[in-house]
């Protein structure tokens, strides 16, 4: 899902490397970076 420079990310929750669940609302007002890596099979 795209999303555009300057505008707000939409609500998601994904599992951290560790398997912990993590929200966006979680880091509300800082800056936050995604990385996303393929699963290895």
């Amino acid at each position: 899902m795209p999303v555009e420079e300057g505008k707000k990310a939409p609500a998601f929750t994904l599992q951290d490397s560790t398997g912990h669940k993590v929200s966006l609302k979680d880091y509300a007002g800082q800056n936050v970076v995604l990385e996303a890596l393929r699963q290895q099979p």
